[in-house]
């Protein structure tokens, strides 16, 4: 992935959390390459209503797995 392309993933979750998920607030999101090619979005946030921090790791599949 280039920078123009990590950017829009990351722009592209912040703004599908924010419009459809109001029980979370986001804190902060970040794309990086865990190993050979292999990424995750990484998310900060608290839960609404009972400020809770949490994190969570999204692996993403680039191309083809067949």
């Amino acid at each position: 992935f280039n920078d123009a392309t990590r950017l829009q993933v990351m722009a592209a979750t912040a703004t599908a959390i924010a419009t459809w998920e109001d029980r979370i607030e986001l804190t902060s999101t970040k794309f990086t390459e865990v190993e050979n090619g292999q990424f995750v979005i990484l998310l900060d946030g608290q839960l609404v209503g009972t400020n809770q921090n949490f994190n969570l790791s999204i692996p993403l599949v680039y191309g083809s797995t067949i």
